[in-house]
């Protein structure tokens, strides 16, 4: 019975507690209630009365007060670093907000988000329904605990979110816990989902082998083609079915399966079960099952995901071996089974060194390509010719306890896959009933890595959405900046003298145009790099870079840029393509916007590099820009950018331009152009190879 008063949170708890939050953005299992989510949310309710308001009434149920400002210190500390937005309140007083949170609004710090007070942060759209909710719980009513909210920012700026809160009652109020999640959907990310779903549930649908998905309610929730197939029953018919109403009503059947079901509910693995269903029509079927349970970040079994591989066949063969060799004889040549009996081979020990074939089938021959007469009564080491016995310590195992198994291995001399079931008809012989599972291991592969393209085009597109959403947003500050100047100078006489200043304005706002079409063209570069195999050819490298520094002089609204080239090459090719204009043009770019001198200097540097047998054309870029932090300088290529708009970035072409150079076969990376001293510029280091 569980102990109400014991209020220790031991670490496997505060793990489980640390991964409700950071899987938070999963709340259709998060909001579902279970034992060890409510024995935590009501450990959390005690420890923290203490912290919230020093309530001491109830210190009878703690051990010391001591033991309360740990416990409380641990759990703050959790909340702390979790990823995701959290709130804790008594009502619409917020009584503590995590770093996250105070992040996600734009606030410094946490006392300023408990002054305001919660209903001071909701929209004035939003706070009406908000109000609601929380009059309707004072009053005793249920409220559902997932609901969309306006949020408003420090700059005022609106954001809607999700809130996810648990209450509890507290002191004839509620405390509450809630945490907040974003609703941005990304249409392409859906549409790439939904092509990497159709791709799944076509490996899944044609899979040789029966899928099912079992609920912890009995309900059969989702199978596919070959089920049906397997039992003769239809989709609607089967999802009108509990799982129990599969099996047959023999000692191996229904009592089996219904032991076998508790052992999945308790979150335990099953693994080659053999158990007898029923096909419509009422024939018996022998099948081998294994269940992998699956469970929500909280712990709870929610369904099963089960394999049921017909085993009729086999049951049928062991059966007939142990009755009759003349039965067994007409099964044993006409399976579609490979099937083989052997002999074990001991040593002076009795230690088990080999094992010679006695006698196989015509599908033996078939599924091994080999001749009947090449391996009867020879050792396993001599038909297949290898240097131990394959599987020796698994068939040497049953034939001497005599209990089957079965395993699913690849074969690497035949390039191949098999299932075997191994039984012993007696001590020291086995026999092993087997099937090319090939095809069906390439499904398998092929279904893994639909999975992994659909999670990395989920990151693709969330990394394409933060740069275009961070990057078009600066552009656009900028372009209304400069009109709300343009607009204060020509609606003031008095300074229409300064006319060229509203020309320089106007000249922003056409280089905000262009940079803007640039990153446009930048994403369509990128994804082309990303999704299509891409063509190389020799290039001229030094009228690339030299039509590269002309537009960058001729774009760059900064007047006194000096560029100087050093090579100890004068004419030489790379394998690259016309992608190389856009390399050399974001690095110059980068070192000229980067940079608060009044006079930039650029030194770009060519020499031949010989590495791993492979020649390279090395080119440096050298500025006297502000430089790159060691910690950011490889980081800077992935730009997973920080939203802290007050660090620096190097903008979306940085990203662009690894992409190119990897593709080129390339490498790129970044020093400083003082050795130890970041200040004093950053040195873009290219590697390509050479065409020869």
């Amino acid at each position: 019975m569980e102990e109400e008063t014991c209020l220790f949170l031991d670490k496997e708890e505060l793990e489980i507690l640390l991964t409700s939050v950071d899987l938070v953005k999963d709340f259709n299992h998060l909001s579902k209630e279970s034992a060890i989510l409510n024995k935590l949310i009501k450990k959390i309710n005690l420890c923290l009365q203490y912290y919230i308001d020093e309530d001491l009434t109830s210190q009878k149920e703690f051990s010391t007060q001591k033991f309360f400002e740990s416990t409380t210190n641990e759990l703050i500390s959790l909340f702390n670093k979790a990823k995701e937005p959290i709130t804790i309140s008594i009502d619409e007083n917020i009584k503590y907000a995590n770093s996250a949170f105070c992040k996600m609004l734009g606030y410094e710090s946490e006392n300023e988000i408990i002054e305001l007070g919660l209903f001071n942060l909701i929209s004035k759209r939003c706070l009406p329904k908000i109000k609601d909710l929380h009059d309707k719980r004072s009053k005793g009513e249920i409220v559902p605990n997932i609901h969309d909210l306006e949020l408003k920012q420090a700059d005022g700026e609106i954001i809607t979110i999700e809130c996810v809160h648990y209450a509890m009652p507290f002191n004839k109020s509620y405390f509450i816990i809630s945490f907040y999640i974003g609703l941005t959907k990304i249409q392409s990310l859906e549409k790439k989902l939904r092509k990497s779903e159709k791709k799944y549930r076509e490996l899944y649908e044609n899979a040789p082998n029966a899928y099912f998905s079992i609920g912890t309610d009995k309900s059969i929730r989702r199978c596919n083609t070959s089920a049906i197939k397997l039992l003769g029953y239809n989709h609607e018919e089967l999802q009108q079915m509990k799982v129990f109403d599969l099996y047959a009503e023999v000692p191996d059947g229904l009592p089996k399966a219904e032991k076998i079901f508790q052992h999945f509910i308790k979150g335990e693995k099953i693994q080659d079960e053999e158990l007898v269903m029923k096909h419509k029509n009422g024939n018996l079927i022998w099948i081998s099952l294994s269940v992998k349970p699956i469970k929500n970040q909280v712990g709870e079994v929610i369904e099963s995901h089960s394999i049921v591989i017909n085993i009729t066949e086999r049951k049928k063969a062991e059966d007939i071996l142990n009755k009759s060799e003349s039965k067994y004889r007409s099964l044993f040549e006409n399976t579609m089974e490979g099937i083989a009996l052997h002999d074990i081979v001991y040593d002076s020990q009795n230690k088990a060194i080999n094992y010679i074939i006695k006698d196989v089938n015509p599908q033996f021959e078939i599924l091994l390509s080999i001749k009947k007469e090449d391996v009867i009564n020879k050792k396993a080491t001599e038909a297949y010719q290898v240097d131990e016995p394959p599987y020796l310590d698994i068939y040497s195992k049953v034939a001497e306890t005599m209990k089957p198994t079965y395993f699913e291995n690849y074969f690497p001399p035949m390039d191949k896959h098999f299932s075997i079931s191994v039984f012993s008809p007696k001590k020291g012989r086995f026999v092993t009933v087997f099937e090319d599972i090939t095809e069906r291991k390439i499904s398998e592969v092929k279904l893994k890595e639909s999975e992994e393209k659909y999670f990395n085009a989920y990151n693709r597109v969330n990394f394409y959405k933060d740069l275009f959403a961070h990057d078009i947003n600066n552009i656009l500050n900028n372009i209304l900046s400069a009109v709300e100047l343009s607009s204060l100078f020509l609606n003031d006489p008095e300074k229409m003298e300064k006319l060229e200043r509203v020309e320089e304005l106007i000249a922003l706002v056409e280089n905000q145009g262009r940079r803007g079409a640039k990153l446009i063209s930048d994403v369509r570069k990128l994804s082309q790099i990303e999704e299509h195999e891409i063509l190389l050819k020799s290039m001229e490298t030094c009228k690339i870079l030299k039509k590269a520094m002309e537009f960058t002089k001729n774009s760059s609204l900064k007047e006194n840029i000096d560029i100087q080239v050093e090579s100890t090459i004068k004419e030489f090719s790379v394998k690259a393509n016309e992608l190389l204009f856009d390399v050399f043009e974001n690095i110059l770019n980068n070192a000229t916007k980067y940079n608060d001198n009044s006079q930039i200097e650029i030194i770009i540097k060519i020499t031949k590099l010989q590495k791993q047998e492979i020649c390279y054309i090395k080119i440096e870029f050298l500025d006297n820009g502000i430089g790159i932090q060691d910690e950011r300088k490889e980081s800077i290529f992935q730009r997973a950018y920080n939203k802290d708009l007050s660090v620096r970035g190097m903008g979306f072409g940085l990203s662009l331009v690894k992409k190119i150079i990897e593709s080129f076969k390339g490498e790129i990376w970044i020093e400083d152009r003082v050795k130890g001293d970041y200040t004093k510029g950053s040195n873009f280091v290219i590697l390509i190879p050479e065409d020869v």
